[in-house]
């Protein structure tokens, strides 16, 4: 082999062995392009500000380094420890944060991404951001949920969710203290300050309002109402028993109406029509009377039924029930139409939802005094009618009995909504209220088995 031969040998096996110019000989060479030409791996740049987008979202866009696959943050109903704590506005500031803590996103948080994104938002060292990441690791693992000790080292969303439910009622010293202030340094690291303050710190009226529902509407109350009025027009058109102006006359009983099969009679219990505790709520014997009660449920009990949906109906139909069964203990040879046992009840729970969410419902003191007249007003005339007037057509212990139930049973069955309250008084509340509706219906009910009045 000759000396140039040699010498080329040798200059391809020094530039074969170099790794850099196998990188540059693997690397495709690019294309000049003129000056105006854009580049064709690069799409334009979309507006941030795009329509019909939720601020919170924007503000909490994904870094350039996080994938831009499908993310998807699943609610398990199981792992939820608070469910009623659990709203819209929560989910979504739950899911923004985690979203961003997530960095490979697979649905946990990792140990080693907590500590990064801690040491992001709190703009500590390295060893600050371990020590925080352990407590706060921990804090939300006791306010969360979790399975096994092996899901200690990571947090899953759910439990995430619990944690910042949890914070949003926590007071200074508490665990979930430091979860809040972790999810308002997120805030301000990110850019959402004014959505977190809201979030934390509400107009105080907000967290009752925000309950009140159109959709779906409220059906139950309208419903019963158009009832009582077709049952009403039905006995003035068909029968007309009562004269052409008996139904105008609040004061004149209907006797079409108190013999019909559907009115209470002293005597229900006797013969075993037990049926009629109940149905005599549709039967009303005069225009006034039923104009009276109509008014009465539809203003109280429709704002009622927008927060509170089906629970308010059985309120009223348990009202009446309480109404009849009190008529057929303390008043003798008594027969009674109306439902003006259920109309108290739904001011009695009215007042009970007062009681219950003072903190947060507009108005307290005004709803409070209108409440108050209303049974004081019906106290004076009540007294005056019988001890004055001689005239008992009008049931009042129907309406005291309907107002007990709803008060007692409303401060029960409407507590459902997030607030502040003692332990030990709803403790009392729940279990006092329900004691004395439990005691007072089996004491009727088995009075009016044992020793029912007779005709």
């Amino acid at each position: 082999m000759s000396s140039e031969g040699k010498k080329a040998d040798v200059r391809l096996k020094v530039r074969s062995a170099s790794p850099k110019r196998k990188a540059r000989e693997k690397s495709p060479r690019k294309s000049p392009r003129s000056p105006g030409q854009k580049s064709p791996g690069k799409s334009p740049r979309k507006s941030p500000h795009r329509k019909n987008t939720n601020i919170l979202v924007d503000r909490f866009k994904p870094d350039k380094d996080q994938k831009k696959s499908k993310y998807k943050l699943k609610i398990r109903k199981s792992q939820i420890v608070h469910p009623q704590e659990v709203t819209e506005s929560v989910i979504k500031i739950t899911a923004a944060i985690f979203k961003k803590f997530d960095a490979d996103r697979n649905g946990t948080i990792s140990k080693g991404e907590f500590q990064q994104a801690l040491g992001k938002i709190y703009n500590i060292s390295h060893e600050q951001a371990c020590d925080k990441t352990r407590l706060l690791m921990r804090d939300i693992h006791d306010e969360g949920f979790h399975h096994s000790r092996q899901s200690l080292e990571n947090i899953d969303f759910n439990e995430f969710l619990n944690a910042v439910a949890e914070s949003r009622t926590a007071k200074k010293g508490d665990k979930a203290y430091e979860i809040k202030e972790m999810v308002e340094k997120a805030a301000w690291y990110y850019g959402a300050t004014k959505f977190v303050a809201k979030f934390y710190h509400p107009h105080k009226y907000d967290e009752y309002t925000e309950n009140y529902k159109c959709c779906p509407p409220p059906i139950f109350i309208p419903l019963v109402s158009l009832f009582q009025l077709g049952v009403f027009i039905y006995f003035v058109e068909v029968h007309n028993g009562c004269g052409e102006d008996g139904l105008g006359d609040m004061s004149k009983q209907c006797p079409e109406v108190f013999d019909s099969m559907w009115a209470y009679q002293y005597t229900s219990a006797y013969y075993n029509e037990w049926w009629r505790f109940i149905t005599y709520m549709f039967l009303h014997a005069s225009g006034v009377h039923i104009a009276t009660n109509l008014f009465l449920q539809l203003i109280v009990g429709v704002p009622l039924e927008m927060v509170h949906s089906w629970r308010v109906i059985v309120l009223y139909f348990i009202g009446g029930i309480a109404g009849s069964l009190a008529v057929s203990i303390f008043d003798e040879r008594t027969d009674v139409v109306g439902a003006s046992a259920g109309c108290y009840t739904l001011v009695g729970a009215h007042v009970a939802n007062i009681f219950n969410y003072y903190s947060i419902m507009p108005f307290v003191w005004p709803r409070i005094f209108i409440f108050f007249t209303i049974f004081a007003i019906d106290i004076a005339i009540s007294a005056y009618q019988k001890y004055e007037v001689g005239n008992t057509s009008i049931s009042y212990t129907a309406h005291l009995a309907g107002a007990l139930t709803g008060i007692l049973l409303g401060a029960i069955m409407l507590d459902e909504l997030p607030h502040h309250e003692g332990k030990w008084w709803k403790i009392i509340k729940n279990y006092g209220g329900m004691l004395i509706i439990v005691a007072f219906m089996l004491t009727a009910i088995i009075m009016n088995i044992v020793e029912p009045q007779q005709p």
